[in-house]
């Protein structure tokens, strides 16, 4: 992680790829392989690299999977999300925030913002301030500060 904080990519992805290479099949159930998997897919994605970023947040998702990890599979769905986000492939993006909040392991008031942010993206703004406002309503409803500051703040950007 140490070349990762450093934002030396090139020498991050060579020890990553290093480390997903020389585990063998029946090792890849470790949290290191797993780590590696998903900073890869942050290395390739910083770098502009979308094809191999998505390759490897996908190969992470169907390890999840495997695994019955469903906590890291809404994971690994909200990267690949945000992948498709930043690339403008806002069906593709949808549909991946759509099963993150299928998955229930973030809270609602989140996802509800991500969605938000997606309309904003968009230009669509009503739809975007739906969102926010639900995400609102659900953090003042559980008391999440943290969460609540969130959707307040841009709601203010939208208007």
């Amino acid at each position: 992680d140490l070349y990762l904080e450093l934002k030396n990519y090139g020498k991050a992805r060579e020890y990553y790829e290093k480390a997903v290479s020389i585990v063998p099949q029946e090792e890849t159930q470790s949290d290191n392989w797993r780590m590696s998997l998903t900073n890869l897919g942050r290395i390739y994605r910083q770098l502009k690299q979308y094809e191999k970023a998505e390759e490897y947040y996908k190969k992470r998702l169907e390890k999840f999977a495997e695994e019955g990890f469903s906590f890291n599979i809404g994971f690994a769905l909200l990267d690949l999300a945000a992948l498709y986000r930043e690339q403008k492939q806002y069906d593709k993006a949808h549909e991946y925030f759509k099963k993150a909040f299928e998955n229930k392991s973030f809270r609602e008031g989140f996802l509800l913002t991500e969605f938000g942010r997606l309309y904003q993206e968009q230009k669509q703004y009503d739809r975007a301030r739906e969102y926010f406002e639900k995400s609102l309503a659900m953090s003042l409803k559980h008391k999440i500060p943290n969460v609540e500051m969130e959707p307040n703040f841009l709601l203010g950007k939208l208007y």
